[in-house]
């Protein structure tokens, strides 16, 4: 391998590196990605050759208009209520546009070497695809992704780039080779069945065909690419065909009603959206109920379900015209360097790559994946390139990447850490699950574990919950301080976060237990009551903060709470059995004449309900909390009801 061509190569084994770890996106293979590319900018401005010979970078016209979307996005940020998630998906952006800033210095050719080497790649993955079906037995295999729809844009992506992305008339023996990986790269794609990646491939096709057919001169080449699409066509078609005879898709055409459900949200927040990373918290009033069965929430979903519908939701329509004119200029700029021959025959494969991504970013969410927008920004990067002059002085690349090193290690070394200290399951592996730190009281050990999480990544507000949650323990020895300490945790939390409802019933669980076991007096009662209003608020179709709150007032005293609680759960989901049972309840501690009788036809209602449903699925927890009967509670309300008819 020739120094001239070594840079290139590196990046393009970034590229192959990000498709480890979930497509790059697991914590620890995100880390590895951040830090290659550190090394990279590093590499690259200090060994950048003499002063003066020219460098490659982007074209001002497409990096001027990533600026301007850059620039909105951070004002998005700055008012976004979770800033650490509006950061971290700010430090993805900063850096999809650093690697296609090392494509562009690398120069066009990285598009052919890229074409060769991401192919071999494609067809490790179809073949770990054909493992996992066959060994596993796994429906939809993911490879070394964690969503199969994801590894079937990638593949899509690498098989249009490997067929097309030549610079030089192949010989006979290359079209065979690279035919080889093909097929097998294919494997993948009618394994995972992808719908999206159908879309892609359509699109890649319709914008590859003319210049493609037009440009190539060789009968050989031209057979590769005929046959090579049309096995690719017949693998993603009759992939998608099996999924659908499966039937392993009983919610086939929710995702229009999740992409209407989203629409809602970005028409709420037209100017800055709900905020880079804010689309989960918000997700949660955005459910919609489904029909047909005894379960109306079960389903949920935390994204779109569109990259290019995540746009106006996270960043508000001035952005997103911001970035339609990213995608408006580098589109035109690309096509003007092919018409005019300014880039070597490999971009009409890159192009078409970039169509197929584009079209299942409609309706796919892409950007979840790094191996996904790391390639498209090789891609972009390759075909933007500019050859300049004019480059930044040694001192000020030096201090810009020792800007860049200093927040690395800052900003994602130590969250890292952090999120080993509590979690390290998730960052080494589910094989150290029983490491991971429990919820609620700790010893000793663990409690120095949390502190450290703390001091390494104080942003985070989930480690703020535990504190409050080991500050409370289980209400058998805390005192007044603890408690206090408790709930400014609990409190931070909900500021770092204040949208999700996940750390507002975190702090309700805290004054819950103030309650029963510090106060039991009416204001701490009304305490826990407003938190848990506060987070149903924020999840509003969620049926277990009701049932969880009409528990605790039950608890408290308050049969009434209890039972306006209750409704609301069965509101929610009308046939919830934990429901009934809760009113019950409510109706039997309210006392009042025939309150024993009533309270024993909705229990009996409530059996009657598990049992009617006793036959379907329980896949998830969800379905099973809802529609399980609870033989413990059921057992004790029997008894109180038959001691309230037992005259004195």
């Amino acid at each position: 391998m020739s120094r001239s061509r070594l840079p290139a190569f590196a990046v393009i084994g970034l590229l192959l590196e990000s498709t480890l770890g979930e497509g790059g996106a697991a914590p620890l293979a995100l880390s590895v990605i951040h830090a290659v590319v550190v090394a990279l900018l590093l590499a690259f401005a200090v060994f950048s050759g003499p002063a003066s010979a020219p460098v490659g970078g982007l074209a001002g016209g497409p990096l001027g208009s990533w600026c301007v979307f850059l620039a909105m996005a951070a004002a998005a940020a700055v008012a976004s209520p979770y800033r650490y998630a509006a950061f971290l998906t700010l430090v993805e952006l900063a850096t999809f546009l650093a690697v296609a800033s090392l494509a562009a210095r690398c120069g066009p050719t990285i598009i052919s070497a890229a074409a060769a080497v991401l192919l071999w790649g494609g067809a490790a993955q179809g073949i770990l695809a054909l493992y996992q079906s066959v060994v596993a037995r796994q429906d939809r295999p993911p490879g070394s992704f964690l969503n199969p729809n994801h590894l079937g844009g990638w593949l899509v992506a690498v098989v249009v780039l490997g067929l097309v992305g030549w610079d030089r008339t192949p010989s006979r023996t290359a079209l065979a080779v690279r035919g080889a990986a093909a097929s097998a790269a294919a494997l993948g794609v009618f394994l995972c069945g992808s719908r999206g990646a159908l879309v892609g491939l359509a699109a890649a096709g319709l914008a590859l065909a003319p210049a493609a057919w037009r440009g190539f001169r060789g009968s050989g080449r031209r057979w590769l690419l005929a046959a090579g699409a049309a096995v690719l066509l017949v693998a993603a078609v009759w992939g998608v065909v099996v999924r659908l005879a499966r039937g392993s898709d009983p919610f086939l055409y929710n995702r229009l009603r999740i992409w209407r459900a989203s629409l809602s949200l970005a028409w709420e927040f037209p100017w800055t959206g709900s905020g880079p990373g804010q689309f989960a918290a918000h997700a949660a009033n955005l459910n919609f109920p489904l029909e047909g069965g005894p379960l109306r929430y079960e389903r949920f979903f935390v994204s779109p379900h569109s990259q290019i519908l995540g746009v106006p939701c996270e960043f508000g329509w001035p952005a997103t015209l911001a970035c339609l004119g990213v995608l408006v200029v580098s589109a035109a700029e690309i096509r003007r360097r092919i018409r005019a021959r300014e880039l070597p025959p490999s971009a009409t494969g890159a192009a078409a790559a970039l169509v197929g991504l584009g079209a299942q970013a409609l309706v796919d969410d892409l950007g979840d994946r790094p191996a996904i927008y790391l390639l498209a920004a090789v891609l972009l990067g390759g075909c933007l390139s500019t050859p300049t002059q004019r480059r930044p002085s040694a001192g000020f690349r030096l201090a810009s990447l020792a800007l860049v090193t200093s927040l690395f290690v800052t900003m994602d070394v130590a969250p890292l850490l952090a999120l080993a200290d509590v979690a390290p399951s998730r960052v080494w592996g589910t094989r150290h699950a029983a490491g991971d730190l429990p919820r609620g009281r700790l010893d000793s050990r663990g409690r120095a574990r949390l502190e450290s999480s703390l001091s390494r990544n104080p942003f985070h507000p989930d480690t703020w919950l535990r504190r409050a949650e080991d500050l409370a323990g289980d209400g058998s020895d805390w005192d007044l301080p603890s408690y206090a300490r408790a709930r400014e945790a609990a409190e931070r939390a909900i500021r770092l976060n204040p949208t999700d409802a996940h750390y507002r019933l975190g702090l309700a669980r805290i004054e819950r237990l103030a309650c029963l076991t510090l106060f039991g007096d009416e204001a701490s009662r009304a305490r826990a009551a407003r938190a848990y209003g506060e987070a149903q608020d924020r999840a509003r179709h969620d049926p277990f903060v009701a049932l969880e709150e009409g528990r605790f007032l039950l608890a408290a005293g308050d049969p009434s709470g209890a039972r306006r609680a209750a409704e609301r759960v069965l509101a929610i989901e009308p046939e919830a059995v934990p429901g009934r049972l809760l009113l019950a309840d409510a109706v039997l501690s309210a006392g009042g004449e025939s309150s024993s009788a009533r309270a024993r036809r909705i229990s009996e209602e409530a059996a009657r309900v598990a049992e009617r449903w006793a036959q379907v699925p329980r896949q998830t927890l969800y379905a099973r909390r809802i529609l399980d009967l609870d033989a413990v509670w059921q057992s004790s309300l029997r008894a109180r009801i038959e001691a309230a008819h037992t005259p004195p």
